[in-house]
């Protein structure tokens, strides 16, 4: 059974949450409320795909599922390739349905948690977590309703003094068959001081039914300590039948490091905004942003980052590639406040056009507070060189193949600066699939009892 959620008429949050059976601390209550009704309060501005896509009055949330009482089954195949990682998390429609560490991460203290009331139960550092998470969904109309409306907030917490070398692989997989077309999912990550991390984020979608619409909002919060380490790749390969629209929160701690690759190539539309803050001293960020769009895909990413004390350095590279009549947008800001002097801060972004009929646009900004600084920004966009294509082609490839080659060439830079070997890899087999058009595999990786939904 659904609750349908009215996005025109405010309702009672509490009543709300009592008709979904949820046992959700007050604490935690209460600002899930403020969240709710700053979705209401919100200008529809702050989100751009909104108008332009979601064209329903109510949003559905489905029924409670629990590992015993789920649906789905895991298949042969998926399972495979779960006991091939070391380190893995699985979510259903934005749900906890596996997970696996090794023992050795549960011994130094590693925790896996999708309870509010266990989330709470870390003291400060749990409130911490929703507070920041309140205080970024506040700033845009689908961040802050997905504060509201997901109530499994996957939340990993790294103690203070440990080296993970193992790569945590986070999977999202979004099943139709569950009930309900809006998926909400919530991600918070803590590293402790002197600790470190490599994390893989993967977002998939099966097959729908052609016409069939799905809309997916994730909001995901990372915190650093003192001299913590996180190197990730986010990896989006969602259908061309779903909206997705996704806040990212990075806050960091004195001399933290962050290496971070985002690939998209999935969704008929995706709206990011990436909220990167070099809180203290010391702390360093470098971003790779690759997208490719075709068909009729829209593509839109902000980036703000926020020098906000000495010595930060924070670099993002863009490179975006559109063809048939898909089009982009990169909007990068770079903001070093007064308070920050001695930072170094570089936006760069270019876009590769292939066609006469796809768009992209630029917007690198700097924005200084402060005269002992080293800034710079750049920005570019281009069409396939057409005497370039004559050329390979001229050694005997196909236009298509021809294509494919020159547009790989032009992402792989980007990609591979990058310094984990196994990120590089996957980002760059997931710009081979946007040929290989083999989503329906993921099919095969799940089964599902029809009978017990």
């Amino acid at each position: 059974m659904n609750v349908e959620i009215s996005l025109e008429e405010k309702q009672d949050y509490s009543k709300l949450v009592s008709s979904l059976k949820l046992d959700i601390p007050k604490e935690i209550l209460n600002k899930k409320k403020e969240a709710f009704e700053a979705f209401f309060d919100l200008d529809v501005e702050t989100d751009p795909l909104y108008a332009k896509y979601v064209d329903e009055d109510t949003f559905s949330i489905g029924k409670e599922l629990t590992l015993e009482s789920s649906p789905l089954e895991l298949s042969t195949e998926l399972l495979d390739k779960i006991n091939s990682l070391n380190a893995v998390i699985v979510r259903i429609n934005g749900r906890l349905v596996f997970s696996k560490f090794p023992r050795s991460w549960t011994e130094k203290g590693v925790l896996l948690l999708d309870n509010h009331k266990e989330i709470l139960s870390l003291g400060k550092k749990g409130t911490t977590l929703f507070d920041e998470g309140l205080k970024e969904a506040k700033k845009n109309k689908f961040a802050a309703l997905n504060y509201a409306l997901s109530f499994h907030p996957l939340t990993i917490i790294i103690p203070s003094r440990t080296e993970l070398e193992e790569i945590l692989y986070v999977i999202d997989l979004d099943f139709p068959e569950m009930g309900t077309k809006h998926v909400f999912s919530q991600t918070f990550i803590f590293i402790g001081e002197q600790s470190s991390i490599k994390l893989v984020r993967e977002f998939h979608s099966v097959p729908f039914k052609r016409g069939e619409k799905r809309f997916w909002n994730d909001f995901y919060l990372i915190k650093l300590e003192e001299s913590a380490s996180l190197k990730t790749g986010i990896l989006n390969v969602l259908s061309e039948n779903t909206l997705f629209t996704g806040q990212i929160v990075l806050r960091s701690g004195k001399n933290s490091a962050v290496e971070w690759l985002s690939t998209q190539i999935g969704s008929k539309a995706m709206f990011l905004k990436n909220y990167f803050y070099l809180d203290h001293e010391g702390a360093e960020l470098t971003n790779y942003e690759c997208l490719f769009g075709d068909n009729e895909q829209e593509m839109i990413i902000v980036t703000k980052l926020q020098h906000l004390a000495p010595h930060t350095i924070g670099h993002t590279y863009n490179r975006t590639v559109v063809k048939d009549q898909a089009s982009a947008s990169s909007i990068g800001i770079a903001s070093v406040h007064r308070q920050a002097p001695y930072s170094d801060s570089n936006l760069i972004e270019s876009s590769l056009i292939v066609g006469d009929e796809a768009s992209a646009n630029s917007f690198p900004f700097l924005e200084i507070d402060t005269a002992e600084v080293r800034a710079g920004h750049s920005a570019s966009t281009s069409k396939l060189d057409e005497d370039l294509v004559f050329y390979v082609m001229s050694r005997g490839l196909p236009k298509e193949d021809t294509e494919q080659l020159l547009i790989r060439g032009y992402l792989a830079p980007i990609i591979q600066k990058h310094s984990v070997e196994e990120i590089k890899f996957l980002a760059n087999k997931l710009v081979q699939n946007k040929w290989d058009d083999n989503l329906e595999e993921i099919v095969s990786l799940i089964s599902i009892n029809k009978e017990e939904i």
